[in-house]
């Protein structure tokens, strides 16, 4: 063992039982490592209770970051010496353990015993930051039981549960403690069996849940049905930063959803409607065509904003650019959502450029602001009065005051 690494490593097939436990007293007296890696097949009694000792109190041995417990197997059976109750020990001794922020069980099936002791400690551990269980059998009770635990979490940011045969039940169970939890920002549920049910229950979450930032669903069977859910829950979602729904068994229809919720040019209103947070979808490997695959990501880039308010500007832009939308203000419910409109694109700034499309599409009367006057017929006067019932002198109008007038040039595109 190098005299002062960061990472140690015992997962390699030359590492036998007897090796670690000739290797693990050494720990004791090193400060420097951050990152321990144990194979749980090789694990024996006196090295169970070294670890157990080094993780319950702070002061003896190195003070770890992340503590990794894969099933790494090896073809030589004389070597494998795992303790009957060696992860249910070092789980529990986590508890006493304020360093460690993650931890990483991976390609083992856990039993009753290990799971319950995961879920015990996601009750009071307040140092824990990423729990990874990675292909380990996990069922949907198991699920139910950790999902438990995790509505009560207040510490846990990141939560990897690929490749286990959670099902929509499982699915179910997760979004119920998701929408609890509101400090979980990292959501992997790749390869969890997910169908139509499973989207259901993750679009609910997604309307409700406002601290989730990555969601991965991929290698699942969600379909185009359960993507158009998904893809209308969005669209009331402002967390979401990154979703991935890699192999689902989507078509152009699918695809199109999701382009839907993220730029909708039907109208105004729509465009103001869709979702502006959402910055990297990932549909490969689905039966998905090269346009739409470019239009989502066209679509995601103009998410690619410092603000929300950057991003509606820009999609603001792009539908006005487009000659055949100029006809959209005679329509009852673009002038309804205009408030809306100069609201959410905010600073004066952005105003003046917004001001310039508006009037060059022959809608100047929503900016007029008439001159004051003392007579009774020029107080009564509305904005959207008829021209025919205003003298000439009434129908001078002056520029609003968020409009600069020194930057009022020809319109480029947003």
């Amino acid at each position: 063992m190098a005299s002062s690494p960061r990472e140690v490593d015992f997962t390699p097939s030359n590492f036998t039982a007897s090796a670690i436990r000739y290797e693990i007293p050494a720990l004791l007296s090193n400060s420097s490592v951050k990152v321990l890696r144990l194979p749980t097949d090789r694990l024996d009694e006196a090295c169970t209770k070294c670890i157990v000792m080094m993780l319950e109190h702070d002061h003896v041995g190195p003070c770890l970051e992340e503590l990794h417990l894969p099933n790494a197997s090896i073809e030589n059976s004389d070597q494998r010496c795992k303790h009957r109750d060696a992860l249910v020990q070092i789980v529990l001794s986590l508890k006493q353990n304020t360093s460690i922020n993650k931890l990483a069980i991976s390609d083992i099936t856990l039993n009753p015993n290990e799971i319950s002791a995961i879920a015990s400690i996601l009750y009071d551990i307040k140092a824990l930051r990423s729990l990874v269980l990675r292909q380990c059998g996990v069922d949907y009770r198991a699920t139910s039981k950790i999902s438990c635990a995790l509505a009560s979490n207040k510490s846990v940011e990141s939560f990897d549960f690929s490749n286990n045969h959670i099902g929509n039940r499982g699915a179910s169970a997760l979004a119920c403690a998701l929408d609890i939890n509101t400090t979980i920002k990292k959501l992997k549920l790749s390869g969890t069996h997910l169908g139509l049910e499973g989207a259901v229950a993750i679009a609910s979450l997604l309307t409700s849940n406002s601290a989730l930032e990555v969601l991965d669903l991929s290698r699942n069977q969600i379909g185009d049905m359960g993507a158009s859910k998904i893809a209308i829950a969005l669209k009331s979602n402002r967390s979401l930063l990154q979703l991935g729904l890699r192999q689902n068994n989507l078509s152009d229809v699918g695809s199109l959803c999701m382009l839907l919720c993220l730029y909708d040019k039907k109208s105004i209103h729509t465009v103001l409607q869709c979702n502006h947070s959402i910055r990297y979808l990932n549909l490969s490997n689905n039966e998905v065509s090269r346009k739409c695959l470019m239009d989502v990501e066209t679509a995601c880039r103009m998410n690619h904003r410092v603000s929300k308010k950057q991003a509606i500007r820009e999609k603001v832009g792009f539908f006005f650019s487009d000659e055949r939308n100029t006809s959209c203000f005679g329509d009852d419910m673009t002038i309804k959502c205009m408030p809306h409109l100069l609201s959410a694109v905010g600073s004066t700034e952005s105003l003046t450029p917004l001001y310039n499309i508006l009037t060059r599409v022959n809608m100047p009367a929503i900016f007029e602001q008439k001159p004051i006057c003392t007579n009774s017929k020029a107080s009564t006067d509305s904005i959207f009065s008829n021209e025919n019932d205003t003298t000439k002198e009434e129908e001078k109008t002056t520029i609003p005051a968020f409009v600069r007038v020194e930057a009022c040039k020809p319109i480029s595109p947003l």
